[in-house]
């Protein structure tokens, strides 16, 4: 993510992760990193990616075996 100022690259300042219904997403928080910008060290924007998981113990696939 780019800082909307300086146009320089952000740094991943916080991660985590997020259930939002039945999916987990990784939340990254970026910040400015240059040292020349007025918005540098502080929050320029988030990003969410899903992250695939499946239930430990659950059976994906549908039918019976045989």
């Amino acid at each position: 993510m780019k800082c909307p100022r300086c146009d320089f690259d952000g740094q991943i300042i916080k991660n985590k992760l997020v259930m939002k219904g039945d999916k987990l997403f990784r939340q990254l928080t970026y910040a400015c990193r240059n040292k020349q910008c007025a918005m540098y060290n502080k929050e320029i924007g988030q990003e969410e990616i899903e992250v695939p998981y499946e239930k430990e113990g659950e059976d994906n696939e549908s039918g019976s075996e045989s």
